[in-house]
């Protein structure tokens, strides 16, 4: 079965088939659902205009994914309005879904979410105050005390270290990759031919002359993308039509030539109406995206295109997680070696301790020769050159 010669039928996807032998898919191109029926005829099923006869809350709709119920009806998304469709075997809208209420449960749930830092502070004062009454108030090992005092205290103060670190990292690696999608963007754009942009026009002009004159002046300014500098890069032109962006010349060229696309920002439309140039981040259903979006203009000074030079941001993510680690691999070693030394230190003044209570039960004892040993020039030291004194005044 051929298309249409008229061109009705540009980008056909998505085919089904009704319970009356016909079957009807989505045609992404021309915004439609076009019906197929046993002659091999072809007729629009569902369109703007159609919708728009029967009331339907929106100028431009956008079918891409279309599903046929167990009733007979036809289920499909208008992906522009983010709107839910459901029309009979003869296109009449039954019912559209554009927004979900959350039952009272789920709105429990996102109150306590919101609620977690009140409570986390007060959890953290409850635990101080049983901290100070059960533990620090009553007669308990000092090397203990200590440990149960310095270790909150130290992870809290490392964490908040280590995480103020991880963002400024972040941050700084983030604006080094915009900063390098400015320049390209910016780079690129100057090098497209505006007034061979303008001449795509159609879907049959995906891979003409035009089109493989500035995709391969893109590509040998990117080297094809085969060196390390250069390899996560990847560029695509738009057009807007109507309100919904399209793809004129792609780098991998996954999509023909005015593929239509829901998946972009109001940075799109800025460089579109405004002529801006900004930097997006946006999802679309194979990943996350960070790009540099700039206007490509024409010998007459008019916007024929916008040119999106974009990185996944999946290896991004991955960097990140990985300092992530390494930072929480370093706060961890820094804490365990503070807990040490803290130990250490704990244990050097206890055993001092317990000599001076040796020793001073030994004088209550009677023995007024006893006296200590001085190893330290500091206060310890003091102390012990001192209650050497006090026995020697008391020794008959």
């Amino acid at each position: 079965m051929a298309l249409p010669a008229d061109g009705s039928v540009v980008y056909p996807n998505r085919i089904r088939k009704l319970a009356d032998g016909s079957v009807v898919f989505t045609d992404v191109a021309t915004a439609r659902i076009v019906r197929l029926d046993g002659d091999g005829n072809f007729s629009a099923f569902l369109s703007a205009d159609s919708l728009r006869a029967q009331k339907y809350g929106h100028e431009t709709v956008l079918f891409e994914n279309l599903d046929v119920a167990p009733d007979g009806s036809v289920i499909t998304l208008d992906s522009f309005n983010k709107t839910l469709l459901r029309v009979d075997s003869s296109g009449r809208l039954l019912s559209s879904v554009d927004r979900l209420v959350y039952p009272a449960s789920r709105s429990v749930f996102r109150a306590l979410y919101w609620a977690q830092i009140p409570l986390l502070f007060a959890l953290v004062v409850l635990l101080s105050r049983v901290l100070w009454v059960r533990i620090l108030n009553r007669r308990f090992p000092l090397g203990l005390k200590q440990l149960v005092v310095y270790i909150p205290l130290l992870v809290a103060f490392t964490s908040l270290i280590a995480v103020s670190v991880y963002r400024d990292s972040k941050r700084g690696y983030r604006e080094l990759v915009e900063t390098r999608l400015l320049g390209y963007a910016q780079l690129l754009s100057r090098s497209v031919d505006g007034d061979a942009l303008d001449r795509i026009t159609s879907p049959r002009d995906f891979q003409n002359d035009d089109y493989r004159a500035i995709q391969g002046k893109l590509l040998n300014l990117l080297n094809n993308s085969e060196d390390p500098w250069n390899a996560d890069i990847s560029f695509v032109i738009y057009r807007n039509y109507g309100g919904i962006f399209h793809y004129i010349v792609t780098m991998w060229d996954y999509v023909g030539t005015l593929f239509p696309t829901v998946y972009v920002s109001d940075s799109h439309f800025l460089a579109w109406e405004k002529g801006e140039t900004h930097i997006a981040e946006y999802t679309d259903p194979d990943s996350d995206w960070l790009s540099a979006i700039t206007p490509v203009y024409d010998s007459a000074g008019k916007i024929s295109g916008i040119l999106e030079v974009y990185v996944d941001r999946m290896p991004m993510d991955m960097k990140n997680a990985d300092s992530v680690r390494k930072l929480t691999v370093q706060t961890a070693v820094t804490m365990i070696a503070f807990i040490i030394a803290v130990i250490v230190v704990t244990s050097f003044l206890l055993g001092f301790t317990k000599k001076l209570l040796r020793a001073m039960e030994l004088a209550a004892g009677g023995d007024l020769t006893v006296s200590m040993d001085v190893h330290s020039r500091d206060e310890l030291g003091d102390i012990a050159s001192g209650f050497n004194r006090f026995s020697a005044s008391l020794a008959p």
